[in-house]
């Protein structure tokens, strides 16, 4: 790069201008890595190799900003890392160079135009995707007094909106993660909110930041900036920012007219998103991002022991019309973390333990890490050398006992399983991909169907007809198969079995898509991808053929009676832990008012699948509801091996020997969680 001052910044502009062009492709990758080599084969050339560690840092810049509005907040820290590392690689584990953003601030890269917006950008991004994820603790530790330094460098001619997200985000970052520096940012803020000349958009971004928790932190008067916010600078505010003032109010009111016009501006926000989010999935994933708001507003509920008002306000975040919800005296509400402690509510009767929710999220989020091999990390707690799995996604059966024990201390814990409580449907929040109706049934606790859809039920259908689809052709699909046809087939049901050499994407589709069938039962393969968990997709035939939660959603039944569709697969029930309601996964997207699903939580080994599948249809036959076959599946796998193989018998008689033997053969512990408590059922 020639050390020319237009040189540089036609350089610079190239740079961003082919960044821009090249968002939503892999063309991106591909321009970062340039940039990655050009800065290391310069190294000998310092003033060189920093022009391109620039160029590689508005390409990360680009790339992260991109991946934060949509959503992808994996992506957001892929490129965050990038930005800044010498070598362009995949992987949990990055090293970067941080003493990169002092450097940057050479006059010779700092003249170039665009820089402010651009490195702000990196700053507003990283600061925000440090807070949201709990990650990269000491890094921003590290660089926050020279991203400070640089705000009020800039602040010095004009706050520019860009830089005072900026500021808010490392304000909020800082409240969360680390007090002591919120009181030297803080009064930075304030002091940029008070002052007349600070431009309409941004100046309402840093009053909104002093209303909000993270001034609170601070000791800011929020009652004062939130007014101001409210009223003075009310023409600025845009999409949900109204909504986040007026939830934020919520937790000092308490009257009907508020709650109202929070309801009102929550149909306000999702006709916006209705309208710039095509596809229901991006709608459901931009719902997610924006959890964090609705979740005060319900805490501010529960506080109070109002179910009903809980209810309404996810009717209004998912678009349910009001006459299809469940009432609130028919939902569990549960709230394992809820301030010093647990919290459940049925209608207007609570039930209360008195607790530390932090220490014990940070208990069992080590415990499911370390079973289900993921990483999770816990906003506010310490940070301990993170936990990387050797075996992504592959479960830990080792640690099935201590996992077992701070589930049942989560949710179910001392005298909940004495509440003589009848209800229809659960909710739990936060929503986690854990076992919830496993752990309620082994401790004698009531349960009841896991919400991914507010609707109601319809009646669920009898038993006549089953359609089982035998996809990938895997090692026991044929065991499965013969042991679940022949319990159907035992109690009378007509049975239609499509083997793998006869299915087909379209095939599947067309079947899942009619009312032909009462039951709709898939063994074959799920891929759940923890990076990215809205690319979750079902194996349908031994060809690979994929399908998303996209085409389940496009492809739904309607029907005014309810089927079962059974994804006997691994992973099926996992889901993305954003939101209120499990929505983002392929067994909670397809659960709606005309159809119940049930699937695995985690993956499952084939026979432990196999005997999970005789023993439901064995239950289903027997004309009991839908969810009833399922707890008395559950109850029948937590039990000794000859329990097991005896229920096997009662169900599909010599249909199941052949599993029986497998099982014999084996060295499976059933009565390890990994094999008897990963089913969950959606409705």
């Amino acid at each position: 790069m020639v050390n020319h001052t237009s040189d540089q910044s036609y350089f610079f502009n190239k740079v961003l201008m082919d960044a821009q062009e090249a968002v939503g492709s892999g063309s991106l990758a591909i321009l970062i890595k340039v940039f990655a080599d050009g800065a290391r084969s310069r190294h000998a050339d310092p003033e060189g190799s920093l022009g391109w560690q620039f160029a590689q840092f508005i390409v990360g810049a680009t790339g992260a900003s991109a991946a934060l509005s949509r959503y992808e907040l994996n992506e957001t820290g892929d490129w965050l890392a990038w930005s800044l590392t010498e070598s362009i690689e995949q992987g949990s584990e990055q090293q970067l160079h941080v003493g990169r953003l002092e450097a940057f601030l050479d006059p010779m890269i700092y003249r170039w135009a665009p820089f402010a917006d651009i490195y702000m950008s990196w700053l507003c991004t990283f600061y925000y995707y440090a807070r949201s994820r709990a990650a990269m603790l000491e890094i921003a530790k590290d660089i926050l007094p020279v991203a400070l330094g640089a705000v009020q460098v800039m602040w010095r001619g004009h706050v520019s909106e860009i830089s005072a997200r900026a500021a808010c985000n490392m304000l909020s970052w800082s409240a969360q993660e680390f007090p002591e520096a919120a009181w030297r940012i803080a009064p930075l803020i304030e002091t940029a909110a008070r002052d007349s000349r600070t431009n309409g958009r941004a100046r309402l971004l840093l009053v909104m930041t002093l209303a909000g928790k993270s001034g609170e932190v601070v000791g800011m008067d929020s009652k004062f900036w939130r007014s101001i916010a409210l009223n003075d600078l009310s023409a600025w505010h845009r999409d949900h920012e109204r909504l986040q003032l007026l939830v934020e109010e919520l937790s000092s009111r308490n009257d009907q007219s508020l709650f109202d016009e929070i309801a009102q501006e929550i149909d306000n926000y999702q006709s916006w998103v209705s309208r710039h989010e095509p596809h229901e999935l991006d709608v459901y994933r931009g719902l997610d991002a924006l959890a964090p708001l609705v979740k005060v507003a319900l805490h501010a509920c529960l506080s109070r022991h109002q179910g009903h008002r809980v209810v309404e306000l996810l009717a209004h975040w998912y678009q349910v019309p009001m006459a299809e919800i469940f009432e609130a005296q028919e939902l569990l509400i549960q709230c394992p973390f809820f301030d010093r402690g647990y919290l459940s509510l049925v209608g207007s009767e609570s039930f209360h333990v008195q607790g530390d929710p932090q220490d014990l999220l940070v208990s069992l989020t080590k415990a499911s890490n370390q079973f289900l091999g993921t990483y999770t990390s816990v906003t506010g707690a310490a940070a301990d050398a993170p936990h990387i799995p050797d075996r992504p996604g592959v479960v830990d059966e080792s640690a099935g006992e201590r996992f077992e024990t701070l589930l049942a201390k989560t949710y179910v814990p001392a005298h909940i399983a004495s509440q003589a409580w009848s209800f229809s449907g659960q909710i739990v929040v936060p929503s986690k991909g854990h076992p919830v109706q496993a752990i309620q049934l082994r401790l004698g606790a009531p349960s009841a169907p896991i919400l991914s859809s507010l609707r109601k039920p319809y009646p669920d259908r009898e038993v006549r007809r089953v359609a089982l689809w035998s996809g990938a052709g895997s090692m026991t699909e044929e065991i499965e198969r013969d042991v679940v046809a022949g319990a159907f087939r035992r109690g009378g049901v007509e049975v239609e079995v499509i083997a793998p050499d006869e299915a087909s994407i379209e095939g599947f589709l067309n079947l899942y898509e009619a009312d032909d069938f009462d039951v709709v039962w898939l063994m074959s393969h799920g891929n759940f991808d923890h990076y990215s968990p809205k690319r979750a997709s079902l194996i349908v035939d031994e060809r690979g053929g994929e399908i998303g939660i996209p085409e389940l959603l496009k492809r739904a039944p309607v029907g005014t009676q309810r089927r079962l569709c059974v994804l006997n697969v691994c992973d099926g029930g996992r889901f993305e832990e954003l939101g209120v309601l499990p929505r983002v996964g392929v067994a909670p997207s397809a659960a709606s008012a005309s159809q119940a699903t049930i699937s695995h939580l985690w993956p499952v080994h084939g026979i432990s699948a196999a005997a999970f599948g005789g023993v439901l249809a064995g239950h289903l036959v027997s004309r009991v509801s839908y969810f009833e076959a399922f707890k008395q599946t559950l109850k029948d796998l937590d039990a000794t091996t000859a329990e097991l193989e005896q229920s096997l018998r009662d169900a599909a008689g010599e249909n199941a020997e052949e599993l029986i033997c497998r099982i014999e053969r084996t060295n499976i512990d059933f009565t390890n969680i990994a094999h008897w408590g990963s089913a969950v059922f959606y409705g």
